[in-house]
């Protein structure tokens, strides 16, 4: 059997292309045959593209350059023989050509310097206020470098602001974490990180907004009827005259007002992110993998380990054999680091920690046809990261032999004890027993050494790898996103396949891998559609040439909005189809409404055309396979928190630092076993689990969710009744009168959709009315009694969650593609439009939204690039009544109550009489001393009568 997952063979082939196929100018280079662009852009920023023998642009040189430096360290360090130097960087070439094996930039960047460079990656240190100063320069030393600085502590406003400079100053990986200790000054510190990022979030938003009004004047700028009203939109946005004067010119700038806001050095993206301390002990580094109780700094890489499956089994020597690669790469890092003088030096001199993460765990385990959560698929991982810890101790127990141990703290000697103690899983699937085996005998090696000359060696992260050239597929222990596999080859066509592991993992369970294709993208042809092939549509009046026409466009199209379009049949074939003036301007399923197929005909023959594209679907019943099957193909929210937490208390014995996920649905209740467990597990758990999400993605990422439920806004009491056998009647919290929301205006399939919601005083959604324009009255009148009970039943108590489980992917007409939302592309009909458009808003359901609006950025940068502007613009100034400027855009950290309970009184103002001033007319005469007055504005004394 050939399992499909990348081999050693197939990944070290090279090719020689262009970066980008589609530009004549674009740089041509060899690279290896797996890297995808990211890893070739990475290559680039590094400095790895160089000229080799030739004079042709290749990443093999730089490679070769860097694998020199990584073997000349280890060499140093003792443990690689001077006659094995030429094969230690061979393999390492190999292993990072094979994006088996990674390591972060600032090691990069050391190994390729002429001059000295600092390599660790990664820092932790406390923060004085005492000596703010001191722990400002010694945060920037690190920075500068490109460390992820972690800091417990409390700085004050201007301390962080400084702290966030230096980091946007410093490289791309530069980052600063915030612990924030528990008290009143660090929850307002919290809230003022909150704020920004709000701050942040407007002011993208209204640059995209005003360079969507310009551009929208541009394309009528020859309309006479239509420009005016255009030019006065875009100023109303705050456009500048020149750039509407451009627009009817025909000559706008695309996107000019984002570029300018991401040129704006004081609105540039924050790197500075905050973390409650509920779940985690000490500080820890931005990307979750050094955990410390003292400042420190950390050398950091990582391992794929799903690039270690190959031909139906999993290869434990190799994958042992990078992980001891990767530490001894990053123990000699320490030698070679040029460490700045502070207590992170110090600390990084006498623990030496290590941080190689693991990724791909996921992958692995569905290449080899087992469910993620199953007893069998958490003892598999637990077998790799095992072996990974093990591999680490016994390559750290040679650094030793050579250059001597540190002082190992009592949790390290337990954590060595316990390894050698624990008996493989009964579970473990034969394809891990090896890897078990093998992880068994390193630990009993490693526990009878004298010493480590590390500390803190494996590490869980969720975040975006920041190994460099490492691309896997999955994060962590975080599930796949998708089985879906797109890539667009040379000439423009899109490849679709599965992703590997799907592939592998099909195989292995001996089921039909076409009726998976077909399921995740469709037949991708008219033949065999029930009630709309080419015979069907035939008789309706389609020519062959335009049925072939459409044949060629489903190659492409991802929905018959795109297939069945007047700019793809034409005019005449519309003509000859006998559709009139109005009917020819349809698309998609009202096109083919009008020509009078059956809409359910329409969406069934749409489903099995272009599939389920993110391959969700695969846990289907109606494909016949077993349930068991059936779940090993779950990804992305289909995996549930609590499955992710067990895999994690699977992998606990075997990782000091934290252990990083994320939960897919909200937590509501503490007997929940994320909630519970979680901080007896030392598990760094993102906002994303919160049931009150985060308002940007990248704090979500790093803010650690409380080990107690949020306490939901109390409801009244219930009225009394006057006999105890009365059924008791619910309170209902009504609006006030004056109250906050916003209106939402879309199109659902052509129909205008007008959404106004209502909010309480803490932001709560209480009401929404649905407005529909040029429908029938009794259509029109449905949906405004159904918003009012909707309403009523929001202030009765009834949670907003409930009607979005009950009116999401209801199927009636009005439906099809939603124009107008930055977040909702396709609706199946109103409620289901309304309702995910609540759930986004007001729940942060983002699995609701098929696109996140800070997502869709032009530049790729996605959510972490999210810039600030005004408050002032997600304000309205109607409810306000004036009374909120136009210059808002923070409020300081409120001071603590015990501090201001301790200060002295202020002295108070003085008291004037009620009499005016003799000489000036102005009431500021004030008694003095002698028993007369004298008047603050003049100067005049009055004496005593």
């Amino acid at each position: 059997m050939t399992n499909p997952l990348p081999t050693e063979a197939s990944a070290l082939t090279w090719r020689r292309g262009a970066i980008d196929p589609f530009d004549e100018d674009s740089l041509v280079l060899e690279a290896p045959s797996g890297w995808g662009a990211r890893a070739i852009a990475q290559a680039l920023a590094l400095g790895l593209v160089q000229d080799d023998a030739d004079g042709e642009a290749s990443v093999r040189p730089g490679l070769e350059a860097g694998a020199d430096a990584f073997a000349a360290w280890a060499r140093e360090a003792g443990v690689v023989a001077k006659a094995d130097f030429g094969a230690f960087a061979a393999d390492l070439v190999d292993l990072i050509a094979a994006q088996k094996l990674g390591f972060d930039a600032s090691i990069w960047r050391a190994a390729l310097s002429e001059t000295p460079l600092n390599p660790l990656g990664a820092a932790v240190m406390g923060w004085n206020d005492a000596e703010p100063l001191a722990g400002l320069r010694e945060a920037q030393t690190w920075l500068a470098d490109g460390a992820r600085v972690g800091i417990s502590g409390a700085p004050s406003l201007a301390a962080r602001d400084a702290l966030d400079a230096a980091a946007r100053l410093g490289p791309p990986e530069a980052r600063v974490r915030l612990c924030l200790p528990d008290t009143a000054q660090g929850r307002d510190a919290a809230q003022d990180q909150t704020n920004r990022a709000r701050l942040i979030s407007a002011a993208s938003a209204a640059a995209r907004a005003v360079d969507a009004a310009v551009e929208a004047l541009s394309l009528r700028a020859g309309d006479p009827a239509h420009a005016p009203r255009a030019a006065y939109a875009a100023r109303r946005l705050g456009a500048l005259d020149g750039d509407i004067a451009a627009a009817l010119a025909g000559a706008a700038t695309p996107s000019a007002y984002a570029a300018a806001l991401d040129s704006a050095s004081s609105l540039s993206r924050g790197r500075l992110d905050t973390i409650s301390p509920d779940a985690v002990i000490g500080a820890i580094s931005p990307g979750g993998d050094l955990i410390a109780i003292g400042p420190s700094a950390a050398a950091c890489g990582g391992v794929d380990a799903a690039r270690f499956v190959a031909d139906g089994d999993f290869d434990a020597a190799g994958f042992a054999s990078a992980v001891q690669a990767g530490v001894y790469v990053l123990n000699g890092a320490f030698d070679a680091a040029a460490l700045p003088e502070g207590a992170i030096a110090d600390g990084a001199q006498r623990e030496r920690p290590l941080s190689l993460r693991i990724d791909g765990l996921a992958a692995a385990i569905m290449a080899f046809g087992l469910a993620y959560d199953s007893p069998e698929g958490r003892a598999a991982a637990a077998a790799i990261v095992s072996l990974a810890g093990a591999a680490a101790a016994q390559a750290s127990v040679a650094c030793a032999q050579a250059r001597g141990a540190i002082s190992l703290s009592g949790d390290r000697r337990a954590q060595l004890a316990t390894g050698a103690a624990i008996q493989p899983d009964p579970a473990t699937p034969p394809g891990f027993a090896q890897a078990a085996m093998r992880a068994k005998a390193l630990w009993t090696q490693a526990a009878r050494a004298e010493g480590l000359r590390n500390s803190a060696l494996i590490a869980i992260s969720c975040d975006e790898p920041t190994a460099c050239l490492l691309q896997p597929a999955s994060l962590g222990l975080e599930p796949l996103a998708t089985i879906a596999a797109l890539e667009t080859d040379p000439d423009g066509a899109v490849q679709r396949s599965l992703h590997p592991a799907a592939a592998a993992g099909l195989a292995v369970l001996g089921l039909d891998t076409d009726a998976a294709r077909l399921r995740v993208f469709g037949q991708r042809s008219l033949t065999g559609l029930a009630g709309l092939d080419r015979a069907a549509l035939s008789r309706r009046g389609f020519s062959e040439p335009a049925l072939d026409g459409l044949e060629e466009a489903l190659a492409s199209a991802a929905n018959f909005e795109a297939v069945f379009h007047p700019a793809v049949l034409g005019e005449d074939v519309l003509e000859a189809l006998g559709l009139n003036a109005e009917e020819q301007r349809l698309n998609g399923a009202a096109l083919l409404a009008a020509l009078g197929f059956d809409r359910r005909d329409i969406a069934a023959a749409q489903a099995a055309c272009f599939g389920q594209g993110d391959g969700a679907d695969l846990s289907s019943a109606d494909l016949g396979w077993a349930d068991g099957d059936r779940f090993v193909f779950a990804t992305g929210a289909a995996v549930t928190g609590q499955a992710r937490a067990a895999m994690s208390l699977a992998l606990r014995p075997y990782v000091m630092g934290p252990i990083a996920i994320t939960s897919p649905q909200p937590i509501a209740s503490p007997a929940d076993l994320v909630l519970v467990r979680a901080p007896a597990a030392a598990l760094d758990l993102p906002a994303d689990a919160a049931s009150e999400p985060a308002p940007e993605k990248t704090a979500a990422k790093l803010i650690a969710l409380p080990t107690s439920a949020p306490a939901p806004r109390p409801a009244p009491a219930p009225e009394q009744v006057s006999s105890p056998l009365a059924p008791r009647k619910a309170a209902r919290e009504r609006l006030p009168d004056r109250r906050k929301g916003y209106i939402q205006k879309a199109s659902v399939g052509g129909h205008k959709v007008y959404l106004h919601t209502g909010e309480y005083d803490d932001g709560g959604l209480g009401e929404i009315f649905i407005d529909m324009h040029k429908e029938g009255a009794a259509f029109r009148s449905l949906m405004n009694n159904f918003a009012i009970s909707v309403s009523i039943g929001l202030q009765y108590g009834v949670p907003l969650e409930e009607f979005v489980d009950a009116f999401v992917f209801t199927r009636f007409e009005p439906a099809g593609p939603v124009k107008g939302n930055d977040s909702i592309r396709h609706a199946t009909s109103i409620l289901d439009y309304v309702f995910r458009e609540l759930a986004v808003s007001y729940l942060g359901r983002r699995d609701l939204a098929h696109v996140d609006p800070f997502e869709a950025r032009a530049d790729g940068l996605g959510r972490r690039a999210i810039e600030a502007q005004e408050a002032v613009k997600l304000i309205s100034k109607g409810f306000a009544r004036g009374a909120a400027g136009d210059n808002i855009v923070l409020l300081h950290a409120k001071p603590d109550p015990a501090e201001a309970a301790a200060a002295p009184p202020k002295p108070s103002g003085p008291s004037y009489r009620s009499e005016p001033c003799p000489s000036c007319g102005h009431f500021t005469l004030a008694d003095d001393a002698g028993g007369g007055a004298q008047c603050a504005a003049c100067g005049h004394h009055l004496a005593k009568a």
